[in-house]
């Protein structure tokens, strides 16, 4: 058996300090793995994500970005996306303070501007999927017993239940505080019934009271069906934010909108929201984001 060694490295998303944030595992030269070893290898990392990376040949700059979670590969993800940036370009720009890099993922090409060469290093993507809305079809009585809440604890009018996606498919479930958000608890056996087959599968909580004086939004996001408790923090889920907060806005013009997660994890993570609005439709979407790595390292991956 061949047994070949393959380097990552270990970072830290949408955080400025160590060990808060979403961990990420980053192969920066994962050309000969097999899409079964890449998912036996997040298997076996047993992160959120691990993403590995290709380069495109006679592109600088530019590579493919193939994503995993532990049970399975997502086409897009925010956290993914930043670090394997931050990451790929740390290592390929060199010295340089700014540096653009194209990411080819299954929703389609990302460019990512990365920021800073030092101990953290910020990077902001711009979406090529524009937020999309879709089906919200169960009552506030089946989402509040699916969470262990009361169904009045649940937001109504504009700020009702709604699924949006950006690449992937969002519940959007805002609670009308924090002490209500900090209480959820997913209960998978409604969330079988419910969710696990519906188009957005994925809960992503949103609360209007903060603990940091300088975020907007105290989220949490429930991905069962990734093979995923509990995210950290969820990039993806923010950009399919940025659709619902556009609607409620109904206004035209630039908007910053902040959000923290993983609090309850023990993993404090911010990000940050940006988007052009036309009459209360989001036209452009782009998150921010810092990271730091953490560590590095090998691992052996048997041949098939």
């Amino acid at each position: 058996m061949t047994v070949t060694r393959y380097r990552f490295q270990l970072l830290d998303v949408f955080t400025e300090v160590p060990f808060g944030g979403n961990q990420l595992a980053v192969f920066p030269e994962a050309s000969g793995l097999t899409t079964a070893q890449m998912q036996k290898i997040a298997r076996e990392m047993n992160l959120s994500e691990c993403a590995f990376a290709f380069p495109c040949e006679g592109k600088k700059l530019e590579w493919t970005l193939r994503i995993f979670t532990p049970g399975v590969e997502n086409p897009f993800a925010g956290h993914p996306t930043i670090g394997g940036a931050i990451a790929l370009a740390g290592e390929a720009a060199g010295p340089e303070q700014r540096t653009r890099i194209v990411l080819h993922e299954q929703i389609g090409p990302i460019a990512v501007e990365v920021e800073g060469n030092g101990r953290s290093t910020s990077a902001r993507l711009t979406l090529p999927n524009l937020p999309q809305f879709g089906p919200a079809d169960h009552s506030v009585d089946e989402l509040a017993a699916m969470l262990g809440i009361e169904a009045s604890e649940i937001g109504e009018g504009a700020w009702a239940p709604a699924t949006v996606s950006c690449g992937i498919p969002y519940y959007i479930i805002p609670v009308k505080s924090l002490d209500v958000a900090r209480r959820c608890s997913l209960r998978l056996d409604r969330w079988e019934r419910l969710l696990a087959s519906h188009w957005a599968p994925h809960v992503y909580l949103i609360a209007p009271e903060t603990l940091r004086r300088d975020a907007d939004f105290h989220v949490r996001m429930f991905p069962p069906a990734m093979s995923v408790a509990e995210d950290p923090a969820t990039g993806s889920a923010a950009a399919a934010f940025a659709g619902l907060l556009a609607r409620i806005d109904g206004g035209s013009g630039r908007r910053r909108w902040s959000v923290e997660q993983g609090i309850e994890l023990g993993r404090p993570s911010f990000i940050v929201i940006h988007a052009e609005l036309e009459e209360g439709v989001a036209t452009s979407v782009s998150i921010v984001g810092e990271a730091i790595v953490v560590g590095d390292g090998h691992i052996r991956a048997p041949s098939e």
